[in-house]
């Protein structure tokens, strides 16, 4: 089924100014980068004679130093990284599907984030609610379509189409007569199939209505429909927000980052909340929603809510088997393929401070399906740090010319990690992919511009994007560790 994509301008200004490192600007004569093909790249991995296996390579990295300067003087790049591997046995491949969130799931945050029956927020699903009427004619037509085989087989198999079916069964049995206005009630954390027209998905929405405060919704895109272009696809990210008072959002405050052990006296002096306190409570609601055992804590910041005070910041990534996910800090990483729904990576973070949790963010839940390859033989970081060196400074070098104000770059890399990065499978429209294993170097880019009138500004540029306080390290790039592919975190492979 042939589609028509547009090219929309905030694609275009994400690839520009966020200062990622995956944009348009020249490659080498080999080109690195290229698109994956998964089945090749399973095959490599499982060879004894392609690489290494994790067992053995736990003693060969320890740390990896690098500095570069070009001739002009105005890109430096610097790296006296430590490294960091997983604490597991083996490095497998894994196949992964965007799970959305379940009505399971939904109630048990809601409950954990309102417990007091008594004292809950009141319902504002947007949009018109699906009724009976309108269940059971979809019901019939995707039957239809199933028994004539006039789905859309491109992007969904009979299993999928048939999960629609079950899904909008389930949902015909407590479905409502009338979907127009629904009257204002006490959420109980029970999510509703809305249509907007074009798609339904699932959602909760509530908030205390005269306040605007202790706002909390769950969206999910479990009933996508088999025909989107570019611009409605955009919009369909599951995601669940959290925001106690909306009086005092953090939304844009830059991030002060922190090691363990690195607080001084005075700044601890000025937290709202000690950290292992901050930590406690996000390991209470994950516990809540039964994934204590799936996240662990990647990055921690602070924010200032007062001129003189600090809320504490947690960002979460998935751990499988032991082995770690690459630590996602910008919620708006994600494909920008054009001939692909856009995808997002999952993000997921806390705000926490004297008041509790005051925030929460999470972003396109995924779920292992299938251990694809069980001891992926993998390149070491010896082998893979010949082309981060290279790749960088092609893609860094060309970034001075194209500014109207002279700039330079510096390039810091702060740790170099052996992770799990999803990338998309070949020939797949939809949200299915795999986890593969890959070398994945952060910290932080920054630009100075020398204005005409004299000002120099420097800029965090993939940190605290476009800040000029450093926010939390980010990937400068990620290589694949199989087959020493750079992975492009904006097109998914």
């Amino acid at each position: 089924m042939k589609r028509t994509f547009v090219v929309i301008i905030s694609a275009v200004l994400l690839i520009l100014f966020s200062g990622c490192l995956f944009g348009c600007q020249a490659t080498p004569e080999n080109p690195i980068l290229v698109e994956k093909d998964s089945e090749r790249l399973i095959e490599q991995a499982g060879k004894k004679d392609n690489g290494v296996s994790l067992s053995d390579m736990l003693a060969l990295e320890n740390n990896y130093q690098f500095n570069y300067m070009s001739q002009n003087g105005k890109l430096q790049i610097h790296a006296d990284a430590f490294v960091v591997l997983p604490g597991a046995e083996a490095m497998p491949i894994f196949r992964i599907v965007a799970t959305g969130f379940s009505q399971e799931f939904a109630k048990k945050a809601f409950c954990f984030l309102f417990p007091d029956p008594n004292n809950r927020p009141n319902n504002v699903t947007s949009g018109k609610v699906a009724t009976k009427a309108d269940l059971e004619k979809r019901l019939i037509e995707l039957k239809k379509q199933l028994a004539d085989g006039t789905y859309n087989s491109d992007e969904y198999s009979e299993a999928d189409w048939q999960r629609l079916i079950e899904v909008t069964e389930e949902m015909l049995k407590d479905a409502p007569e009338t979907g127009e206005n629904i009257p204002e009630t006490v959420a109980d954390g029970t999510m509703k199939l809305v249509d907007n027209g074009k798609y339904s998905y699932y959602e909760l929405a509530c908030m205390d209505s005269a306040t605007l405060d202790r706002q909390f919704s769950v969206v999910s895109y479990d009933v996508l429909p088999s025909s989107l272009d570019y611009d409605d696809a955009l919009g369909t990210t599951s995601k669940m927000r959290f925001i106690k008072d909306a009086e005092w959002q953090y939304e844009g405050q830059d991030e002060l980052t922190i090691t363990q052990g690195s607080l001084s006296d005075h700044t601890t002096e000025k937290l709202l909340v000690g950290l292992e306190d901050a930590k406690m409570l996000c390991e209470r609601f994950f516990s809540a929603v039964e994934m204590e055992d799936f996240y662990e804590i990647s990055e921690i910041t602070l924010i200032k809510k007062t001129d003189d005070q600090y809320a504490v910041k947690l960002y979460y990534r998935q751990v499988v088997d032991g082995v770690p996910t690459f630590a996602c800090t910008r919620d708006y990483y994600g494909t920008q393929d054009l001939y692909a729904r856009p995808w997002g990576y999952e993000f997921v973070s806390f705000i926490v401070s004297e008041n509790g949790i005051d925030a929460i963010k999470w972003i396109e839940p995924v779920q292992v399906v299938e251990t694809v390859t069980p001891d992926a033989q993998l390149l070491t970081l010896e082998q893979v740090t010949p082309i981060f060196e290279k790749m960088l400074i092609t893609r860094l070098e060309p970034r001075l010319e194209i500014y109207t104000d002279p700039i330079e770059l510096d390039c810091d890399v702060s740790s170099v990690a052996l992770e799990l990065v999803r990338i998309k499978e070949h020939n797949v429209i939809g949200k299915e992919g795999l986890l593969v294993p890959a070398w994945v170097f952060y910290g932080h880019l920054t630009q100075r511009t020398m204005y005409t009138s004299g000002t120099v500004y420097t800029y965090d540029m993939i940190g605290n994007v476009g800040s000029s306080v450093l926010g939390p390290p980010a990937v400068i790039m990620a290589i694949n560790a199989i087959d020493g592919s750079v992975i492009d975190l904006e097109m998914g492979y």
